[in-house]
């Protein structure tokens, strides 16, 4: 194994970057507290031959979830590569295992649900301030507000 990672989160991130968690080296420690609610770890094991220059060997990736009930890691996917084609195939497999259980949920509901819960943080969090300081918070928020919307929407 030349690395693996702790898989924590898929970004929209291009390539490999989308891949997030810490990264760590063949026998390094991992405390339980760096996985999520799953252990997902990706491999890097490297080619199986190795190569110099331009007779680049292919890369071998692994995708690994940990089974709880057979105490034991299992593969769920592999690639090889000799570029960044590996991210196509592992990303759905490695979005599946990080959410084994996807539920239905109505987005719109849910998003007014949370901005109903942030607006009223936001005012407990002026209560007492200044006019001038809460025009400002409110200004400063609404900009933010429309950089994640424009964020979002690319």
């Amino acid at each position: 194994m030349k690395y693996c990672i702790l898989l924590q989160r898929i970004s929209a991130k291009p390539m490999g970057m989308a891949f997030e968690g810490p990264v760590k080296r063949p026998g390094e420690l991992v405390p339980d507290d760096l996985f999520g609610a799953y252990r997902v770890v990706i491999e890097c094991a490297g080619s199986e031959k190795p190569s110099r220059g331009h007779n680049r060997q292919p890369v071998v990736y692994i995708l690994w979830v940990w089974n709880p009930a057979r105490e034991d890691w299992e593969e769920r996917a592999r690639s090889a590569s000799t570029g960044w084609e590996w991210t196509w195939d592992l990303r759905a497999p490695a979005v599946r295992a990080l959410n084994p259980h996807p539920e239905f949920y109505d987005a719109l509901e849910r998003g007014r649900s949370l901005a109903g819960e942030l607006f009223d943080a936001a005012m407990l969090k002026l209560e007492g301030e200044q006019k001038d300081v809460r025009l400002s918070a409110w200004n400063a928020l609404y900009e933010q507000a429309i950089a994640q919307l424009t964020q979002c929407a690319r």
